[in-house]
């Protein structure tokens, strides 16, 4: 319970004091003592991970439900109404490590955007990480032999398309660089679909441009520094590490 004290100044120098009682309240709660919804909200999150904690608040007469998922180390904590519908979602570790989940495990805007880049193929395998600051959710199935992975973000956005490509597939100059570099060699192609959004507009006169990523990545277009705030991770570098030509 929170009690705010106002200080008001009234006629004649008198000072009045008004104590002003906020109905905010915390409670821990099992999930036996939470509502249907909220309880079926948490069990499909939490899928094979731990609950570690669930916290009922009650302010103004409205009821909120907050809960700590661990899931492969990572905890997640997840802001939920009485009706069970997640209001927001949060990390609590540096990294979120990967973790499989069935398709009725996916948020809804993320699994309608799967099945949509899947284009009506059955979804074999789903997986959820972290790629900077953000949940990702990687769906991946097979169409004529061809392998195919889409990364979304949990309000159903797309951050990229991978296909695999046999070799007889790929264009010349693909050929030609495996035949370069991989000799003999038994190689995997995959065609990749990024999605970047650029940004440009005149500040203060300069020109500035941006590239930000579904994932909340921010590069600047005129020195190439991330803006981001995390350290870069190492398979970021790996994927954009490039080698010289003989």
């Amino acid at each position: 319970m929170i009690v705010r004290m106002m200080v008001f100044f009234c006629g004649g120098g008198i000072v009045c004091l008004a104590a002003a009682l906020l109905s905010a309240q915390e409670i821990q709660v099992t999930l036996d003592q939470v509502p249907a919804g909220v309880r079926a909200t948490l069990l499909k999150e939490a899928g094979a991970g731990t609950i570690r904690e669930i916290e009922s608040e009650t302010r103004n007469g409205v009821t909120t439900y907050e809960a700590e998922i661990q899931i492969n180390g990572g905890i997640i904590e997840i802001r939920m109404d009485a009706e069970g519908n997640v209001l927001g979602r949060s990390l609590e570790t540096p990294r979120l490590p990967a973790a499989k989940l069935t398709l009725d495990q996916v948020p809804e805007a993320a699994r309608k955007a799967l099945s949509g880049a899947a284009h009506g193929a059955p979804i074999t395998a789903v997986t959820r990480e972290q790629e900077d600051r953000t949940i990702v959710y990687e769906g991946a199935w097979t169409v004529n032999g061809a392998s195919f992975e889409a990364t979304v973000t949990e309000d159903g956005t797309l951050v990229e398309i991978e296909e695999t490509v046999a070799l007889d597939k790929a264009p010349a100059v693909v050929q030609t660089a495996v035949q370069k570099h991989f000799a003999g060699a038994a190689v995997t192609i995959e065609r990749q679909m990024i999605v970047i959004y650029e940004i440009s507009g005149a500040v203060d006169g300069k020109t500035r441009e941006i590239s930000v990523f579904p994932t909340g990545r921010t590069v600047s277009g005129d020195d190439g520094d991330d803006d981001d705030d995390d350290e870069d991770e190492d398979d970021d570098d790996d994927d954009h590490e490039g080698g010289e030509d003989d």
